[in-house]
């Protein structure tokens, strides 16, 4: 049997997703981001993780958030990163 789609928003991705956020954002809360998602995302399905993600990047990015930063991260890591 296939794997959930939900598992494409895993515990691994996570991590990932905080280890480029500190590369592009060094003044982002990495530990918060990680402190809020990873207790709760086992529990949760696709939708419900990207929306959990998504409000923790929010939180963990200094100044206007994750809408402010989205093009200076693209930036910063550059195609395929």
């Amino acid at each position: 049997m296939a794997e959930p789609f939900k598992h494409l928003l895993s515990e691994p991705v996570v991590r990932q997703v905080a280890r480029h956020l500190g590369r592009c954002h060094p003044g982002a809360d990495t530990e918060a981001f990680l402190a809020a998602v990873l207790p709760r995302l086992h529990a949760l399905e696709l939708m419900d993780r990207a929306r959990l993600i998504a409000e923790a990047l929010d939180t963990a990015l200094p100044g206007d958030g994750a809408a402010a930063h989205c093009d200076e991260c693209r930036a910063r890591l550059g195609a395929g990163a």
